[in-house]
């Protein structure tokens, strides 16, 4: 499915469950992510991508940007993804950004907690974990191959 299928079909559900939708362009700054979402004082960013596409070095080091303030971005490559991540706003399943990087963090910093595991069972740690956030792998990493 093209970007701009995806974009819209995700768009038109954002509105749906009430939030405000901006497309974001700035002549001053490229490489900021497609659009913000904003609902009962959350905001966040998404940024779309066909099934294959890939962010640009320049979008890479504005997510980061955006993201070392505390604010969500998201990069999606299909509806389901984007309609998940709105609906777990509404239902105040909390920041997702966060708990991808807990996952990442807790993956590394428990280090002695996985020692002596298989590889599998390392995998098998880590999806509880995720799962425990209510994060897919597919998303967990889709952030994870495009932020890092």
């Amino acid at each position: 499915m093209l970007e701009s299928e995806i974009e819209k079909k995700v768009n038109a559900y954002a509105k749906k469950l009430g939030f405000l939708t901006y497309k974001f362009q700035s002549a001053s700054c490229r490489g900021v992510p497609d659009q913000i979402y904003i609902r009962n004082g959350a905001v966040i960013f998404i940024e779309f991508k066909s099934a294959n596409g890939k962010l640009t070095p320049l979008q890479n080091r504005e997510i980061k940007r955006i993201r070392q303030k505390g604010v969500e971005v998201h990069v999606i490559n299909n509806v389901d993804l984007g309609v998940s991540i709105l609906d777990n706003i509404v239902n105040n399943k909390g920041n997702k950004y966060q708990s991808y990087y807990e996952a990442g963090a807790n993956a590394s910093e428990n280090e002695q907690m996985t020692t002596g595991m298989s590889l599998g069972q390392k995998c098998a740690w880590r999806a509880g974990f995720l799962e425990s956030k209510g994060i897919s792998w597919d998303e967990y990493n889709m952030v994870n191959n495009y932020s890092h």
